[in-house]
C-alpha cells in the first residue's frame, strides 16, 4: 500500500461514524447498538413441545428401532432383508450393534467353507461381494454361520437364503457379527451376484 493510500485508511478509520453534518449515520453492522440482555426476572413465551423424534440442536440422538425399520426392508414374515456388506458394516455403529442383537434377519449369499483350527469339520460363512467403483474394486465381505444344536452343517452350496438372528462376538482383536442358522435353502444365484 502506498504512503497517501495508508494515510487516508488510517484517517477514514479514526473518524467517528456519521457525516459531515454531525448527524448519525444510519445503523450497519459495524455501528449498530447491541442487543441487550433480558432480566432473568422477565417473562418468556411457552416454548413448544420438542417432537419426540427430534433433539436439540447439537445433541445427538439415539438411533431407535423405529429408524432402523424406515430404512431397512423386512419379509413377509418380518424378518429384515439385509446384504452380508450390511451385516458387516453394523459392527462399526453400537446403538445399530443393540439394535440387532438377537434380531432375525433373513439374507442371500455365497456359501463357503472355512477351516477352524484343529477341527476336521469346517465351519460355513457366507459371503457376497460388493462393487466400490469397478470391478478390480470389488471387496467380499464375509461373516460365519452358527449352526448351534440344529443337525451337522448342510454342505456348501453355491448359494443358500439364510434366515437367523445376528449376534457379535470377538474373535481376536476383531468384533465379528454372527448369524445363527434358523432355516438354511439352497438357492439360485441372483440376477445380480455382485453388489454395487
Amino acid at each position: 500500500m502506498n504512503p497517501s493510500l495508508a494515510t487516508l485508511f488510517l484517517l477514514c478509520a479514526s473518524l467517528p461514524l456519521g457525516n459531515a453534518l454531525g448527524q448519525a449515520a444510519p445503523p450497519t453492522l459495524l455501528n449498530a447498538p447491541l442487543p441487550t440482555a433480558r432480566p432473568a426476572s422477565a417473562p418468556t413465551a411457552p416454548q413448544p413441545p420438542v417432537p419426540p423424534h427430534t433433539a436439540p440442536i447439537g445433541v445427538p440422538r439415539k438411533f431407535t428401532l423405529a429408524d432402523f425399520k424406515a430404512q431397512v426392508p423386512v419379509s413377509p414374515e418380518g424378518h429384515f432383508l439385509l446384504t452380508v456388506p450390511q451385516i458387516c458394516h453394523t459392527t462399526s455403529d453400537p446403538q445399530v450393534r443393540e439394535i440387532l442383537t438377537g434380531r432375525t434377519v433373513q439374507t442371500l449369499a455365497e456359501v463357503m467353507p472355512e477351516p477352524v483350527g484343529d477341527s476336521p469339520e469346517p465351519r460355513l460363512r457366507i459371503s457376497r461381494k460388493l462393487l466400490h467403483c469397478c470391478a478390480s474394486h470389488a471387496t467380499r465381505y464375509s461373516l460365519p454361520l452358527d449352526f448351534g444344536k440344529l443337525p451337522s452343517p448342510p454342505k456348501p452350496a453355491t448359494w443358500a437364503k439364510i434366515t437367523g438372528t445376528i449376534h457379535y462376538r470377538r474373535e481376536g482383536l476383531e468384533l465379528v457379527p454372527v448369524l445363527q442358522v434358523a432355516t438354511f435353502e439352497e438357492a439360485p444365484p441372483p440376477p445380480q451376484p455382485v453388489l454395487n
